[in-house]
Parts: structure tokens; sequence; C-alpha cells
């Protein structure tokens, strides 16, 4: 029964991988597309996402996601702009 699992994951992965690639890209270009203030900024994203989708996915999640302005607005530290 082993072996027939082993063969199946084998005969898929390639499968699993475009899928997974194509859901990571859409996931990661609509967060880009609707946290990004800059439209140039988002569409960048888009195209490193679709373009290299695993690993756009995986530097969009490293470098693209304001982490700092989330916690300073979460913690209510945040200068207001005039």
């Amino acid at each position: 029964a082993t072996g027939a699992t082993g063969s199946r994951i084998i005969i898929w992965w390639p499968e699993f991988l475009g899928i997974l690639s194509f859901v990571l890209s859409l996931i990661c270009s609509g967060h880009a597309v609707l946290k990004k203030r800059d439209p140039r900024s988002a569409t960048g994203w888009v195209g490193v996402l679709w373009l290299a989708p695993i690993l756009g996915a995986i530097l969009y999640l490293l470098f693209g996601i304001n982490r700092v302005r989330r916690s300073a607005t979460a913690t209510g530290t945040l200068a207001k702009s005039d």
C-alpha cells in the first residue's frame, strides 16, 4: 500500500506544484492590489508574483508586507500626517 501511495505522489507532484503556485500568486497579488497605496508598487509585485510564482510569493511575504506600519497602527503609535 505504501508503494502505491508513493507512486501516486510522484505522478501528481507537477499538478500539485502548479495548483500551489497559482493559488499563492492569486492570494498574494490580490493582497498587493488591495493593500498597496502606490499603484506602481502593486503592479511591480503582481508582475513578480506571476512571473516567478513561488519565489515571488516568498519574496512578497518577506519584503512586500509593511509590518512596521501594521504594528504601529495596532499599538496606536502611528504618527498622523498633516
